[in-house]
């Protein structure tokens, strides 16, 4: 058939005919074996429901099977399984007790090798259902010996008494029922060792609800000795477990014969157990449990680890797309893969045209082959970076966009893309280069005046000075200022007057500091200098002084300008006083007897003297 799943084995032919020797290599025989031909009939060879029986290779591989309808992908039992550890060691058949491969169902599996052929039919059967069979008729069994046990000895001593001749017959009786009795003690015993042997949870209970049997992890599970609980009747010995789910299934099982299969919390240890229930022929039920609390908590940790990252991400998304920021994502391609709202509305783009939306076409051309070089490298290199680009805005308009990404790693490390922000730092950098203008005009007008400003922390004792007081004083922009420093290059009969001062000025509240006019040893060449200082105070958030704040200028020139002025005036006035003495000697020898020749002769003499 067409399409129908098959296997197929081979064999060695010998020879022995066609003129070859016995022996001798003659070919391979080769069989082809229709798999769900093969299933029906392995399905027809069950005898309970729930039994397998299974055709597996010797690799584990399970070449046909009688359960299930469906052929799911080819099913291979995991290397560790019993039953493919027994193939392994080349035994010709085993007994194992474990999970099937096929199902997960515990089951009490017998395999058994096909001679000349690595392959082992196996036969299968649930544990939980073997126990329930091997107690509804150790039940069965103990119910009707017994009591006949007993009455066949109470009739016997009632005989022994009346009918002595009857005493050979009564004896040969005595030792069959002895032998019955002890036939099925011991039959109880080869039973109770194979439950022990299984090592799951199992109890049996009397249509009372008496315990009749609990295996030893069923009572290490309920924490209690087994004398308090075989013999008694459940609910009395765990009275808290009356009415929940585990209670329900076994008064359900009790009452209406009902096998229950549950996962639930068990009331008397607080874990999670799956829960199995088998009701017997006697009224009683067998009941077989497994812990999988941890199982539950792993599988309950991954559900909330998955609405966690669901969360997560709900919460990442209303907090990008709310961001007066603007947020994207892009693939190792450069090809956006997320935008948030900001940027969309920057671009002027809706979530639809995102997926044809080329950001590149926004950029500006002189920014375009940077820009590109500068990301290439980060994606190479797998590191992130930082750049300023202008892009068009939406109404056409150029914005420069301050741009800080990083890289996106998968579980295994391999690059996702990039993750970043873009700001628009167009008015920021507006005003930085109108500040740095404004700086540099302010730093002309002090260069050009000999004009430093100056700054003195009260607290902290720092002092910020201007480039261009460093200048005056002869000093490295930048270098470490403290009060030693400055004060080593004040002219030593200055100095008093300056630490005078000093120390007054940091006792003012608020206003305008005195004047101090200093001078000083200039640190680059040694040339004295005379400063001119003058400031105020600043006040702190408690209205205390916090600061000093002032300015320095060199006034040397000024006051040698001075001293020369005062010079001048000096000699100035000692010529007019020696000209005015010698007018006034000129006015005494000129003749007094007439006025007129008076005043010529005075005339002439004071052109006499303007002209010498």
């Amino acid at each position: 058939m067409v399409g129908a799943p098959f296997f197929t084995v081979s064999r060695r032919r010998e020879g022995g005919g066609n003129g070859l020797a016995a022996g001798a290599y003659d070919g391979v025989i080769v069989v082809s074996v229709d798999v769900a031909a093969l299933e029906a009939k392995l399905r027809r060879m069950l005898g309970e429901p729930g039994d397998a029986v299974a055709l597996v290779r010797r690799d584990g591989e399970v070449l046909a099977r009688s359960l299930g309808y469906e052929r799911p992908p080819p099913i291979r039992l995991p290397p560790d399984h019993p039953l493919v550890l027994s193939m392994a060691r080349g035994e010709a058949g085993s007994v194992t007790d474990a999970p099937s491969g096929i199902d997960g169902v515990q089951r009490l599996t017998a395999s058994r090798r096909v001679e000349g052929w690595p392959v082992y039919v196996t036969a299968a059967r649930p544990s939980a259902a073997i126990v329930a069979s091997w107690w509804q008729t150790l039940a069965a069994q103990l119910a009707i010996a017994l009591p006949t046990a007993l009455a066949l000895l109470y009739m016997a001593y009632r005989v022994d008494r009346r009918h002595q001749a009857l005493g050979e017959a009564i004896d040969g009786l005595e030792r069959r029922v002895a032998a019955r009795t002890a036939d099925l003690a011991k039959s109880e015993r080869r039973n109770v060792e194979i439950l022990r042997s299984i090592g799951e949870p199992l109890c049996a209970f009397d249509p009372d609800g008496r315990v009749t049997y609990a295996s030893d992890s069923a009572i290490a599970f309920w924490g209690k000795p087994a004398a308090q609980v075989l013999g008694h009747v459940f609910d009395e010995v765990f009275p808290a477990q009356v009415g929940s789910p585990a209670w329900e299934a076994k008064r359900e099982g009790l009452e209406h014969g009902a096998e229950t299969h549950l996962c639930c919390l068990s009331a008397l240890a607080g874990r999670w157990i799956a829960l199995d229930v088998y009701p017997r022929g006697d009224g009683g039920i067998t009941i077989a449990f497994r812990d999988i609390h941890d199982r539950r908590l792993s599988e309950l940790e991954r559900r909330q680890a998955e609405r966690a990252a669901r969360e997560g991400e709900e919460r990442f998304r209303l907090v990008t797309e709310t961001a007066p920021i603007m947020l994207w994502m892009s693939t190792p391609e450069g090809r956006c893969l997320y935008v948030n709202a900001a940027l969309r509305r920057f671009w002027g783009v809706t979530l639809e045209q995102l997926k044809d939306f080329d950001w590149g076409s926004m950029l500006h051309p002189e920014d375009a082959g940077p820009l590109a070089a500068q990301v290439m490298e980060a994606m190479a290199s797998r590191r992130g970076f930082e750049v300023e680009a202008r892009y068009r805005r939406s109404d056409g308009a150029w914005r420069l966009l301050h741009t800080v990404a990083q890289p996106r790693f998968g579980p295994s490390g391999e690059l996702l893309g990039m993750i970043g922000v873009n700001a628009d730092v167009t008015e920021a950098r507006d005003a930085e280069a109108t500040l740095r203008a404004s700086e540099e005009r302010l730093r002309m007008a002090q260069e050009a005046g000999g004009i430093g400003t100056w700054e003195a922390d009260l607290q902290t004792g720092e002092r910020r000075w201007s480039n261009s007081n460093y200048r005056l004083w002869g000093l490295e922009p930048g270098t470490p200022l403290d009060r030693g420093r400055i004060f080593s290059m004040i002219h030593p009969d200055d100095l008093p007057h300056v630490t005078a001062m000093t120390e007054a000025a940091r006792s003012r509240g608020a206003g305008r500091l005195p004047e101090m006019e200093f001078r000083i040893i200039r640190a680059c060449d040694g040339a004295v200098r005379r400063i001119l200082s003058w400031g105020e105070v600043i006040l702190g958030a408690e209205g205390k002084p916090a600061r000093h704040l002032g300015v320095m200028q060199d006034v040397t020139e000024r006051r040698a300008a001075d001293e020369r002025l005062r010079l001048l005036a000096r000699e100035v006035d000692h010529r007019a006083k020696n000209a005015l003495a010698v007018v006034q000697a000129a006015l005494r020898l000129a003749p007094k007897d007439d006025a007129h020749a008076y005043a010529r002769a005075v005339e002439g003499r004071v052109r006499a003297l303007a002209r010498a």
